[in-house]
């Protein structure tokens, strides 16, 4: 639902909003875009997001947004680690994604 409403505030606004789903494989991409007709296709990707309780490669989305994102972008990440390790490994790229964009 928040990913929801800030994407309406985003193209409400004039500016972009896509959606990027994963875990321990890339699942969906929506590539960012300001038409009004973008929010059902979010909402419709959203709404059939499965979880698969696997770890997730954030070295992958690190990765993507390296190429996809040119222009610093403001990230919202939505996760929770299962245990502290899990973070530990995961924190060098949360750190290198921080350096180029904005993550929350």
């Amino acid at each position: 639902n928040s990913a929801l409403a800030f994407s309406n505030i985003a193209l409400k606004k004039k500016d972009k909003a896509g959606l990027i789903t994963f875990s321990n494989k890339m699942e969906k991409v929506i590539p960012a875009s300001s038409k009004k007709t973008h929010l059902n296709l979010l909402l419709e990707t959203l709404y059939n997001v499965n979880t698969r309780f696997n770890d997730s490669d954030f070295g992958l989305l690190y990765t993507h947004a390296n190429r996809r994102l040119p222009q610093r972008s403001l990230l919202l990440l939505y996760t929770n680690f299962e245990h502290l390790s899990a973070l530990h490994r995961q924190l060098p790229y949360l750190l290198a994604l921080a350096r180029k964009h904005l993550l929350v």
